[in-house]
């Protein structure tokens, strides 16, 4: 069994501590910690942006879609109007204006 001292466990624990306030730097911890906080905001602002860009397209689908459905009301309605007009041109003996 390997039985490490109390003061061989402290100084393996002081120098990986020490390497990790080498590579982190003084005051990089805190730095981060600012940054990550920040990050968080901006996604927090992105997700509200995210939600009212799809509400406004589900808003802008209905629109469409109504407006759709009143343009073919509108179409049906021209053709029957076409038909009619072309029946009574023909009654009249008026050449198709769209023939030939």
């Amino acid at each position: 069994m390997n039985m490490t001292t109390m003061d061989e466990r402290v100084t393996k624990l002081e120098d990986r501590v020490t390497t990790l306030e080498t590579w982190a730097g003084p005051g990089q911890a805190e730095a981060l910690s600012g940054r990550i906080q920040e990050i968080g905001k901006a996604v927090g602002q992105l997700q509200t942006d995210v939600k009212k860009i799809q509400k406004t397209l589900e808003t802008h689908g209905r629109t469409l879609a109504e407006h759709s459905r009143r343009f073919d009301h509108v179409d049906g309605r021209l053709a029957a109007q076409d038909r009619k007009l072309d029946a009574i041109l023909k009654h009249l003996g008026v050449p198709d204006p769209g023939a030939g």
